[in-house]
This record gives structure tokens, sequence and C-alpha cells, in this order.
């Protein structure tokens, strides 16, 4: 086991990997949204493999592919991060332009 400043960068890969998921996660949402059980299932599935993808890419090149338990718990850390501070902020602004546009539409139909 090495020290712990030869963990630091694979942290910080682990770091990067969950921010990335995060944004895939608020892209897929966008399937979610529709209630429709295919589309619901064909985003989770889509996100599943994604997840598999960056994470084992990332593992194999920043620490030849050894797992550990906190290399996981950084991306999924920085995941849930991403989705509650900047991806909530994103979803409020597109509500918010949502919403402006639907309200310019019904003044335009008057």
């Amino acid at each position: 086991m090495g020290d712990n400043l030869s963990e630091f960068p694979i942290l910080l890969c682990c770091v990067w990997a969950g921010a990335l998921l995060g944004i895939v996660y608020e892209a897929l949402r966008l399937l979610r949204y529709s209630g429709k059980r295919p589309a619901v299932f064909a985003a989770d599935l889509l996100f599943s493999v994604c997840f598999f993808a960056v994470a084992s890419a990332v593992l194999f090149y920043a620490d030849h592919g050894r797992l550990r338990p906190h290399y996981f718990a950084a991306i999924f850390a920085s995941m849930l991060l991403w989705i509650y501070f900047p991806g909530r902020l994103i979803r409020q602004t597109l509500a918010s332009l949502r919403g402006r546009l639907a309200a310019r539409r019904g003044e335009r139909r008057r």
C-alpha cells in the first residue's frame, strides 16, 4: 500500500468521473420526465452502462484496476454533489425558461 499522497490523483480522477456521471444523469433525466416505462427503463439502462464504462475506465487508467471502497465513495459523492448543486441550478433555469416560453406562446395566441 502506497502513501496517502499517491492516492490523491486517483481520488481526483474519481471526483471528475463522478461529475461526468452527474452530467450524464442530468441529461438522461429528460427521458425520465416523459413518464413512459420504456423510456425510463432505457434511461436507467443507459446510465448503468455509462456508469460501468466510466468507472471502469477511470479505475483502470488511474490505479490499474484496483477496486477500493473509497474510490467508489468519491465517485458517488461527487456525482451527488453535481446533481444537488449545479444540477439543481440548471433544472431551475430550464424550468424558468420553459415557463417564459410558454407565457410568450400564450400571448401570441391571443
